[in-house]
């Protein structure tokens, strides 16, 4: 779809253009066999399945949802051609500066390579003073009980604790897989991924 997309957009011609900022733009009234093939491609191809996580299937309510997670609103849903679908909070930061200077933080993410549907929502927590870790470790657990209650499903068994205490976990359910999972750098970082079915 991509390829189409930037087809199109490479053999558009610009009628005006009112500002630096805007312009209008005529589609070509004919395609190449190639563009033609790739559109009846697209438009034969069946509509992905929902998902089984009800409120990912619409992106600006669970947008708008999250945002009562108490680390910030996410930003608009939007195409980055390195993630696909993406929609991001800022850091929500929070206790005294560690490595770098650099205060822990959390923050969400939803992804999908669908504009339809968010396919994964991350939280992730950064850890640069750890000297409050465990502090940090809490506020993720809790952002992410807020998180499995704003998405109407319950948080797997272990899953708290895994969270608390800084442990990797994994679980598929029938609606989700979740994931606890580790990222070494430069300090510690954990990201809870929820993957709908």
């Amino acid at each position: 779809m991509l390829r189409l997309i930037l087809a199109i957009l490479a053999s558009s011609t610009v009628v005006s253009c009112s500002s630096p900022t805007q312009t209008t733009v005529e589609r070509p009234k004919s395609y190449s066999a190639e563009d033609s093939t790739l559109l009846s491609q697209i438009e034969a191809a069946p509509e992905p399945p929902p998902r089984k996580i009800d409120l990912f299937n619409n992106v600006d309510d669970c947008r708008q949802k999250l945002s009562a997670v108490g680390i910030g609103a996410l930003r608009r849903w939007r195409f980055d051609e390195g993630f696909g679908w993406i929609a991001a909070s800022d850091f929500y930061e929070f206790g005294t500066p560690g490595i770098g200077g650099i205060l822990n933080n959390l923050a969400l993410y939803l992804e999908s390579p669908a504009e339809g549907h968010i396919e994964t929502l991350k939280l992730k927590v950064n850890i640069p003073n750890m000297s409050s870790k465990s502090t940090a470790l809490s506020k993720y657990e809790s952002a992410a009980r807020k998180t499995f209650n704003l998405i109407g499903e319950p948080m797997p068994a272990g899953l708290s604790t895994a969270l608390r205490t800084g442990k990797e976990y994994r679980k598929d359910t029938a609606h989700f897989r979740v994931e606890n999972v580790f990222e070494d750098g430069r300090y510690d970082s954990w990201k809870l991924i929820i993957t709908s079915h």
